[in-house]
């Protein structure tokens, strides 16, 4: 390690990292709770919103992170994290919880996603079922421009998330 100076920096670094993961948990445990109630469009766009700009803070923090052990002749993966962690109680409760952290987001995540598909299941399946009325049924029905809908029975849209 040339700068030892730097180290205080990269602890800096690691702990705001932590707490961007539980800003970013928080995110997730709302959006949880949105989905498994009455949502609006509105409060799932915000919660996409927050998602966005939490991803564009986190960046920047993972390059300076980089930055950082660049300048200190290390690799930025967790090897290097965990072996500087084991000469630093301090560094080692930053690193520990980080990943505790990631792991825990992570795991919200997934599940959020998996909520989202299932809800996109249940809309294209209510979908296919408005679009195989009997034709003189669908002639009543309308697209999603808001145009009624020239009534096409049996079109099925696959929707991906």
């Amino acid at each position: 390690m040339k700068n030892i100076n730097l180290y205080p920096v990269l602890l800096h670094t690691l702990t705001a990292e932590n707490q961007a993961f539980k800003d970013f948990i928080h995110i997730l445990e709302r959006e949880s709770t949105i989905l498994q109630g009455t949502y609006t469009h509105e409060e799932i766009h915000q919660i996409a919103q927050q998602k966005t700009a939490w991803h564009q803070q986190y960046s920047q923090l993972q390059n300076k992170r980089r930055k950082v052990l660049q300048a200190l002749e290390l690799q930025d993966s967790v090897d290097a994290l965990q072996e500087l962690a084991n000469n630093d109680p301090e560094f080692k409760t930053q690193l520990e919880a980080l990943l505790e952290h990631a792991a825990q987001a992570q795991a919200l995540n997934t599940t959020n996603g998996k909520l989202i598909n299932e809800y996109l299941g249940h809309h294209q399946q209510a979908l296919n079922a408005l679009q195989s009325l009997d034709p003189k049924q669908a002639a009543h029905t309308y697209d999603a421009s808001g145009k009624r809908s020239k009534g096409s029975a049996g079109l099925h849209t696959q929707v991906r998330a």
